[in-house]
Order: structure tokens, then C-alpha cells, then sequence
């Protein structure tokens, strides 16, 4: 670890005078406003970091505007540019860049944003638990999913998980691009790939298994049920139009919980596909965090569904087994006389 802490910004874990100076607190009451944090130690001496200027640089970071950071901050848009300057100086290193498209994080400061959030979470608990405030599990927490598990499996229940916690403030992001979690665009991420970080920990969650889904209109209306990839086109059509009887989807077996109308095809599965859910240590040391993380898994377990394991589980059986028992149900039982 190089001696000048902040002149150097990397991932693994600093010293504590340099954890001091950056994941500090804010000003305590005897300071004026905008003071500064001062940290000793073999590690910085004589440095300062001023919360205020971290503040109004995680504004800008997360608006990605001078002006806009300026009206949310009331203060003019020279102030906030002076203060963006003079922390740029003071970590002699550039954070933003300008484009057509507004303020954009450099690498370093996509760290420095990193610690910046971490300063401003430690300090709001510091805060609630003083007061005694909350319980842990109140504050707002963000998944970042593709088009399919999250949007279709997990935000269905996210209801059940609101009602048990109330002051959560769950967020779902969903877009093609896994998200960047040491950056904060989530803090877990359900996706198709095993991160390979070492600052990323994650659990494969299950496999999905594809096959073809059709209305029961569609069907009818066919001389003959297809039986195999090779009698339709192979894409995915949208789900909308399947179930009002425009075509075949190819889609998870899950769905036949999600769209009970829809009628799964005769056929084996097309490709079994894994996923896993990835957080950093961050967000597993957080009540928040850890509490949504085993809500999430236990979503995926398989005595809760049988969709999601190894092995692949045709809708049909699960028909043929709740039929088996109604029927075994409403046998009426012979006595004797």
C-alpha cells in the first residue's frame, strides 16, 4: 500500500488512517459547516478531505450535470464547479469528463463515487441506530435483472417481501447489460454469466429450461401439434402475441406458473441455460442487503418450485401429478357393512 493513501486510489482495503479519511463521517457539532475531516497516522499526515466537496461531488456523479447538481444542492453552478475543481486537485486526479452528454466519471472516480456513497451510508445508520430509528431493515436496496427471471419471477412476489418490510424501498432495474456492481448501478444482479471478480460473490440460483409454449386457439386451430424445434421458426416470439394465439414461444418452463394459459409443447427441452445471483461484500454485510439476498434464493429453492433445478421438468408432469391427485381425492372410499 503506497504511503500517500488518496494518492493512489485502488480496491484493496486500505490502511485505517486511510479508511478514516476516505469513509469518513460528517462534520460532528462543534465544527462549522463544510469542515473538514482530518486524519494522522503513518499513512496521511497533515491531509484533509472535505465531506462537503464529496458531497456535492456524488450530486454531480449521480446526475451527471453541473446545473442540474447545482438546483438540487441551491448553490450557483460556479460554486459547484469551483468545488469539483478543487477536489480534483486535492486527489491530483481528473474525475469527470465532459461530453455532449454531460458529466462523465472517469475510472478514478467511479472509485471515489464508490467510497463517497460508502461514507454517506455509514453515517445515516451511525445515525438511525444512535436514535433508534430502525431495525436494519429499512433503506432502499436495487436488483439488476435481464428481460426474463427478474421482471417475470422475482417482481410478482416483490409484493410479499413489501408487505413483511415495509420501510424497504425495493428497485428493479432491467436492461440487457449486466449491471456494474462495484460501480453502484445495482446492488445484486441476476444474470446469465459467473462473475469472475474476486470483489464479487455469487451463488448459481438454478437452470432454466426452454421449450416451446403455444395458446390453446393456436393449437386448435393446427392440423397437427408440433413435435420438435424443426417444424417452427426458432425465435422467441413476443409473449403477448402467443397467448392471443399468434405463434409459438420459446420459453422457460417457469412460465407455465406465470401464464396458466398458455399449453407447453410435447417436446424435450431446447438448451438448459444457468444463473446466478452476484452481490459484493458490501451489500452481504448490510441487514437490507443480506435480507434480500436469502429472500431472493429461497424464490429458487426446490421445494418452493421444480422449475429451476439441474434437472429438467416438463409442465405436462406437473399436470399429470395434480390431476393424479384430485382424482385420488375425490375417489370416495369404500367401507365396509
Amino acid at each position: 500500500m503506497p504511503q500517500s493513501c488518496m494518492g493512489s486510489l485502488k480496491r484493496e482495503k486500505p490502511c485505517a488512517a486511510a479508511w478514516a479519511c476516505q469513509v469518513g463521517f460528517p462534520p460532528g457539532p462543534n465544527e462549522a459547516n463544510g469542515a473538514s475531516f482530518e486524519a494522522s497516522g503513518n499513512c496521511m499526515t497533515n491531509q484533509r478531505i472535505d465531506w462537503d466537496k464529496l458531497r456535492v461531488f456524488k450530486v454531480v456523479a449521480e446526475l451527471g450535470s453541473m446545473t442540474s447538481a447545482a438546483a438540487r444542492l441551491r448553490e450557483s453552478p460556479p460554486t459547484v464547479s469551483r468545488k469539483i475543481d478543487e477536489l480534483e486537485e486535492f486527489l491530483s486526479s481528473k474525475l469527470f469528463t465532459r461530453s455532449t452528454r454531460g458529466m462523465e466519471l472517469t475510472e478514478t472516480g467511479k472509485t471515489v463515487l464508490r467510497y463517497a456513497r460508502q461514507m454517506e451510508e455509514s453515517a445515516n445508520e451511525v445515525l438511525s441506530k444512535a436514535i433508534g430509528k430502525t431495525d436494519g431493515t429499512e433503506g432502499r436496496i436495487t436488483i439488476g435483472s435481464g428481460d426474463g427471471v427478474g421482471p417475470y419471477w422475482i417482481a410478482p412476489r416483490l409484493a410479499e417481501f413489501q408487505t413483511a418490510h415495509p420501510k424497504a424501498q425495493v428497485r428493479m432495474h432491467v436492461k440487457a447489460e449486466e449491471p456494474d456492481l462495484l460501480n453502484d448501478e445495482a446492488d445484486i444482479s441476476i444474470q446469465f454469466t459467473e462473475p469472475r471478480d474476486p470483489e464479487i460473490i455469487s451463488h448459481k440460483l438454478g437452470t432454466l429450461h426452454y421449450i416451446g409454449f403455444a395458446s390453446r386457439e393456436y393449437l386448435d386451430a393446427q392440423t397437427s401439434q408440433p413435435s420438435s424445434m424443426f417444424e417452427y421458426h426458432q425465435y422467441s416470439a413476443m409473449i403477448t402475441l402467443c397467448r392471443r394465439g399468434g405463434g409459438i414461444a420459446l420459453l422457460p418452463t417457469y412460465h407455465q406458473d406465470v401464464y396458466p394459459d398458455l399449453v407447453a409443447l410435447d417436446m424435450s427441452e431446447v438448451a438448459p441455460i444457468q444463473f446466478w445471483i452476484a452481490y459484493t461484500e458490501q451489500t452481504r454485510r448490510s441487514p437490507l442487503g443480506n435480507l434480500m439476498i436469502e429472500w431472493i434464493k429461497s424464490l429458487f429453492d426446490k421445494q418452493v418450485s421444480p422449475w429451476f433445478t439441474d434437472e429438467f421438468y416438463h409442465p405436462k408432469q406437473r399436470i399429470e401429478a395434480e390431476a393424479e391427485f384430485h382424482e385420488s381425492v375425490s375417489v370416495p372410499r369404500v367401507t365396509g357393512t
